[in-house]
């Protein structure tokens, strides 16, 4: 990519979706320009994603030459058919987690990008959030005396049983 702002669309406009808009609205580098959306006469989607695009469809998200990169936010059973989809289609790729339900589907991605020369990534925040680079920075220093094992846990409340 170039030094220009990375152009994204989203596939797939849910609650997780509204939060990477709301990041890349706040971002110098990217900006959002289209939503491929199954139904996309879905009431508020325009409201909800200011200045992006509704496109019918996630093919058409893939098809549009405006769209650099893709943020994967459908469930988790398409993550690998549409993160494939669109390496082919020459977008890089933004992947909510898990990134694949297999290693097997996880192996089928890497290797589609790199066919295609894209970038594929999780979006697993832990990676550059700033708690983490504070404690990169504390172990590095010495701080924390010598490190002999880091355990650590992932964890969240649901506001209930969603079947």
């Amino acid at each position: 990519m170039t030094s220009k702002k990375i152009r994204w669309g989203i596939l797939g406009p849910g609650s997780i979706a509204k939060s990477f808009a709301g990041g890349v609205a706040g971002s110098r580098t990217g900006e959002l320009v289209a939503i491929g959306a199954r139904n996309p006469a879905k009431p508020g989607l325009a409201e909800t994603f200011p200045g992006a695009r509704i496109l019918d469809g996630y093919e058409a998200l893939l098809a549009d030459p405006n769209v650099d990169a893709v943020y994967i936010s459908i469930p988790h059973p398409g993550h690998a058919e549409w993160a494939i989809k669109a390496a082919e289609a020459g977008k890089h790729v933004l992947c909510e987690k898990p990134l694949a339900l297999t290693a097997f589907e996880a192996d089928a991605m890497m290797h589609a990008a790199r066919k295609a020369g894209t970038f594929l990534g999780e979006a697993f925040m832990y990676r550059l959030h700033p708690q983490t680079l504070k404690l990169v920075e504390l172990i590095k220093s010495g701080a924390v005396g010598e490190v002999r094992m880091i355990k650590s846990s992932f964890g969240f409340a649901m506001p209930g049983f969603m079947p």
